[in-house]
């Protein structure tokens, strides 16, 4: 993993968000949304270390996180197996099979912060394991702290065992909340994402409720089969796919609705394959770590070929993910990040504004603005439709712009007139810059002028067009190639817009939820009534 971790910034395996995190760890700033403050802190003490550059220090808490939970695997394999023989080699097997997967290696090697909640919802796990209840308080406390994906391996945890639910665990586990104060204690301008400064701690809980409201199961039902067929492809080649077997094999004829082990796998799982946003396939981190957990104890139960296989499938794929993930060399050669950095936005001057066409590019004009003593004014055409984005991005700096027909200048906007609103910021304002995408695949693009740019503006009327054609629903069951899709170079080819739907699986699952509760109401309640009255009847 160290080997393969990026040396600079990169925007390949989804690392939309590294450049910014950087920026928020080495400023103390909060980050986007839940801000991930126990992750900044740390971030902000590793960045003190004198090698490497930034990006790469930031990034060790990335590799930390993936051989501490590979350590943990093989731990909570050995204790689960500890009377069985050779319990070692199957928890070794198990570690391989996280340490050389394909998600492992990929969050492992850029700065984000999913191998590390991983590896301390291991340890709460291993704890757990151990009657250790404090400690696994701790580390659940610390998981939390980093990222809300956390609660679904932890829900499952606390349900299978009542001394977790005790007043003392709880409280140790609830006070790591208090990690969250960092965001109304470091925000200042200027801070990058859409909560505006000085509305309180409460604006960033609401606006990140708001947002996973927006997101957690609001995927159309068109798209759900699909999303279905990725999740398994992205665990299939995760798990070696000859782990698959032992797998399956641990929970077969096991109650395996009881088994935490199973909700740990399975939760965050389901949450990608019902979110809208396809870049959370990196919240499976964690359940790749369980069905690695599930693989040796498998492995345990049934003919020892299938460990030789396992792990022979293991080693291979580790040897050829570490070559594919292996970033500055096979993935994002050019390093597009930072040739972006340091030979694309010193074209923009001073004062002027810079129209982004991604988040990932209009992060980054911040911490090069803070770096370079620059004054480039960012603007993220897709934050532009948002009225609190306007008022405190576009109002405060008097830039001028043209409110479309029908619409009210202090509403939130239908993404539909996203690039016409664009578009009369560079007919109305001199000297806009715009980005323009060269590879899509490694989120390649340079900064060009706006203004007299015939080929940008009919690129952008296109795109409008584009977003307000009537669209037909039909159901995709193709899935994309995992690899793709790990390492992001389809991100902005194909998941640029996506499909919004009032008949999501959010929509589906509600009806299902209210046709149990019925069902058992009108049947199971009755059914089991009657069962009593008889059997109290029958006594003598």
């Amino acid at each position: 993993m160290l080997l393969c971790l990026a040396p600079d910034a990169t925007w390949i395996n989804v690392d939309s968000d590294g450049m910014h995190l950087v920026y928020a760890a080495k400023y103390l700033y909060p980050a986007h949304k839940g801000s991930a403050p126990l992750y900044l802190l740390l971030g902000h003490l590793i960045l003190y270390l004198p090698i490497g550059t930034e990006f790469w220090r930031l990034g060790l808490l990335s590799v930390f996180g993936g051989v501490a939970s590979s350590v943990c695997v093989y731990l909570i394999i050995r204790n689960e197996l500890r009377l069985k023989p050779n319990a070692r080699y199957y928890a070794l097997i198990g570690a391989l099979v996280f340490g050389g997967s394909a998600l492992a290696i990929s969050q492992a090697t850029v700065v984000k912060y999913y191998t590390l909640v991983s590896a301390f919802i291991l340890a709460a796990y291993f704890f757990a394991q151990k009657t250790q209840w404090k400690r696994s308080a701790v580390m659940m406390g610390c998981a939390g702290a980093i990222h809300p994906i956390a609660a679904c391996t932890i829900l499952p945890l606390l349900a299978k065992h009542k001394p977790l639910r005790s007043w003392k665990p709880l409280a140790i586990g609830a006070s790591f909340i208090l990690f969250y104060l960092y965001i109304p204690l470091t925000n200042r301008p200027p801070y990058v994402w859409d909560v505006p400064t000085g509305h309180g701690p409460w604006a960033f809980v609401v606006d990140t409720l708001n947002t996973a409201s927006q997101l957690t199961g609001t995927l159309s039902i068109w798209d759900f089969p699909k999303r279905v067929f990725d999740a398994l492809g992205i665990m299939g080649v995760s798990l070696a796919i000859v782990g698959l077997v032992p797998l399956v094999w641990y929970f077969w004829r096991r109650k395996f609705s009881r088994d935490p082990l199973f909700w740990m796998i399975v939760l965050p799982v389901a949450y990608f394959s019902s979110d809208l946003a396809p870049q959370t396939y990196t919240y499976m981190v964690p359940s790749v770590a369980f069905a690695a957990v599930a693989i040796g104890l498998g492995l345990a139960r049934i003919p020892k070929s299938w460990a030789f296989a396992v792990a022979l499938c293991a080693v291979g794929f580790l040897a050829f993910n570490a070559n594919y993930f292996d970033i500055g060399r096979s993935l994002d050669p050019n390093l597009s990040a930072i040739r972006y950095y340091k030979e694309e936005l010193p074209k923009v001057p001073d004062g002027q504004i810079l129209l982004t066409q991604y988040g990932w590019e209009w992060a980054g004009v911040f911490d090069y603005n803070k770096n370079e003593g620059r004054n480039i004014i960012p603007l993220y055409t897709g934050q532009l439709i948002g009225a609190s984005f306007r008022k405190e991005n576009v109002d405060a700096r008097g830039i001028k712009y043209r409110i479309p027909a029908g619409l009210e200048a202090d509403k939130d906007w239908p993404a539909t007139v996203q690039s016409e609103f664009a578009l009369s910021i560079i007919e109305l304002n001199p000297n806009v810059w715009i980005t323009e995408i060269t590879d899509a695949s490694t989120y390649g693009l340079r900064v060009v002028p706006a203004n007299g740019n015939e080929r940008i503006l009919t690129e952008l009327r296109a795109s409008d067009a584009r977003l307000k054609a009537p669209i037909v629903p039909q159901w995709h069951f193709k899935p994309s190639n995992p690899y793709d899709t790990i390492s992001g170079s389809i991100e902005v080819e194909q998941w640029g817009y996506v499909i919004v739907s009032n008949w999501n699986v959010f929509f589906f699952a509600g009806l299902a939820s209210l046709g149990i509760i019925l069902n058992w109401l009108i049947f199971v309640v009755p059914a089991r009534r009657k069962k009593y009255e008889d059997t109290v009847s029958q006594q003598p």
